[in-house]
């Protein structure tokens, strides 16, 4: 068994829709025990205004279920307040209040409604909207781990990844009605709720309706889609390289831009970052000492995303700050709508404010990441930045 105890992501407010949430199942749950004891007349009435019962209910019991839970047995609310506990405060936090509302009820209709169509059996409980919450944290937040309580040959807190915990879930409940095996519970509410969570959290991303992150699952795809192209990159390069090096065997001028290139993005792919970065500027110095240099020899300066990216940040870190600016500046004619390009229109604002001395530059790129969006972190060191700049006009 295993018991979700907290997560190792922190929030960046306090949380007010999830807590209100539980709150409402606890109440409902003692109204439905106090019913229960003292007017078993009342309490069968309120039940069955509120439960699903796919075919003979109201459409308002696809919301209302999910805040009732089983009198009778006691383990089924606390399950369910403990995972919405520790899931969904972390959920709230990226998606809003209001929205997080919103995706909760939404999750929970979602969940009945699969329940609903291949299972006539009533149903209650918040399983389905929880398990769009669950669905959703592992979309937003892969690389978090979970405290854990295991029971089972062993007994401990261990902090699992939450990519484990929550495909552990969501195969339990695969295989579960896979096999029939559900013995009263829900498990196609449970999948119509992954599957919720799961797809509106991938879209909001994919859109930008939601902010992205480095560790999202929809930015580690994209990362390492990105890492893919750089390599069949490097290997065309190297491919490309070797064709050249064929040409001057045959006596055909090579192109010495291009060697020159390949040869800052082997090193780059070497991890030998020092030295990818002499080459490149041996590069940038080659391509601007000449006189009437092309557009497509000016392309030459821009490397594949995340080598660009590898480059630039090394050259930032080892304060060569005007080869870093331009490489951050060439990154972003090429990539302008990259995930990244708020946080490096924001370092060349740094750059230009604090080590280069170009106050115009630099507030016309502060505001120019300022525009573009940028997280609590980021925002505040432009802030500082404009203040920076501010006091030394006065």
């Amino acid at each position: 068994m295993l018991i979700p105890l907290g997560t190792d992501r922190p929030l960046k407010r306090p949380t007010l829709v999830n807590h209100a949430l539980i709150g409402v199942c606890v109440v409902v749950y003692a109204l439905e025990l106090i019913l229960q004891r003292f007017n078993p007349g009342a309490f069968d009435s309120f039940m069955h205004a509120v439960t699903l019962s796919p075919g003979s209910s109201g459409v308002w019991t696809y919301f209302t279920y999910a805040f009732v839970h089983d009198p009778a047995g006691f383990m089924h609310i606390l399950g369910n307040m403990l995972f919405l506990w520790v899931f969904g405060a972390n959920v709230e936090d990226r998606f809003g209040r209001l929205g997080y509302l919103a995706f909760f009820l939404v999750a929970s209709v979602a969940a009945g409604l699969l329940h609903a169509v291949f299972d006539g059996n009533p149903v209650i409980g918040a399983s389905g909207g929880i398990a769009g919450v669950t669905g959703a944290y592992l979309v937003l937040f892969p690389k978090t781990h979970i405290r854990t309580l295991l029971f089972f040959f062993i007994i401990g807190i261990f902090n699992i990844p939450a990519t484990w915990f929550i495909g552990f879930a969501i195969a339990r409940d695969l295989f579960t009605q896979g096999l029939g095996l559900s013995d009263g519970v829900a498990t196609l509410a449970h999948i119509g709720g992954y599957a919720f969570g799961i797809g509106l959290s991938i879209v909001l991303l994919a859109t930008r309706r939601l902010d992205r992150e480095p560790w999202d699952l929809f930015t580690i795809w994209k990362q390492a889609a990105r890492r893919r192209q750089f390599k069949e990159a490097s290997h065309a390069t190297d491919s490309q390289i070797g064709k050249t090096l064929d040409a001057v065997e045959k006596d055909t001028p090579p192109d010495p831009l291009f060697i020159q290139r390949g040869a800052v993005l082997s090193l780059i792919s070497q991890n030998q970052l020092e030295k990818a970065a002499d080459e490149y500027q041996k590069l940038v110095d080659q391509i601007t000492s000449i006189p009437d240099a092309t557009e497509k020899q000016f392309s030459l300066l821009t490397l594949p995303r995340d080598a660009h990216i590898q480059l630039a940040n090394h050259l930032m870190a080892n304060g060569f700050h005007k080869q870093a600016a331009h490489a951050y500046e060439r990154f972003l004619a090429v990539f302008p709508s990259d995930s990244q390009a708020s946080s490096f229109w924001l370092m060349l604002g740094l750059l230009r404010t604090r080590y280069l001395n170009e106050p115009a530059l630099a507030l016309k790129h502060i505001d120019k990441a300022r525009d573009m969006g940028l997280d609590d972190q980021h925002e505040e060191l432009a802030r500082i930045l404009a203040g920076e700049l501010s006091n030394a006009e006065a």
